[in-house]
């Protein structure tokens, strides 16, 4: 007697994959954009208390993330708060690399790869800084994408808390 082998068809999942991969980069990227509005909604506390305490009377409000950030590095070099000024500096410069991407991860419109064993690419396009003609490109991986995730949660807790806490010594 003869044994038949029966051959499995390959089935292939890949639209559950690319689902599952669109969906992880679209969390990730919410979650890193919740980071930065809170950041900067810290920041914006923070410049409007030094403004209305009279400690800083000539600094005006800037409009965008980027110079409201330089701003706020401008009053913490500026010795309004002493010693208190330390840990909320760290946290400003622990996130230049991550504030620098900023745009793309805002921004930024692309295309999602897959690799062989799941982990996701995220190649992105976004046009550059205000009336640049340039068009950035750049992409992320699932790996990288999860380091700057980390290290911005991280980071956005200790600079809304140290923050948090300047504005309120100013408003007291």
């Amino acid at each position: 007697m003869h044994a038949m082998t029966i051959h499995d068809p390959i089935v292939s999942d890949l639209a559950n994959d690319h689902r599952r991969a669109v969906d992880e980069v679209n969390s990730w990227r919410g979650h890193c954009i919740d980071c930065f509005a809170r950041i900067e909604l810290a920041v914006v506390e923070a410049l409007d208390a030094l403004i209305l305490s009279g400690r800083m009377p000539s600094l005006k409000r800037a409009s965008l993330f980027g110079p409201r950030i330089e701003m706020m590095k401008v009053a913490l070099r500026d010795d309004i708060f002493g010693k208190k000024a330390s840990s909320p500096r760290k946290s400003l410069n622990a996130l230049e690399n991550v504030l620098a991407r900023r745009n793309a991860l805002v921004h930024g419109v692309g295309q999602i790869w897959i690799r062989p064993h799941g982990e996701w690419l995220w190649k992105y396009r976004y046009i550059g800084n205000a009336g640049a003609k340039t068009i950035e490109t750049g992409s992320i991986d699932s790996g990288e994408a999860k380091l700057i995730e980390n290290h911005l949660s991280s980071q956005c807790r200790s600079l809304q808390t140290t923050l948090a806490n300047l504005t309120a010594d100013l408003t007291n």
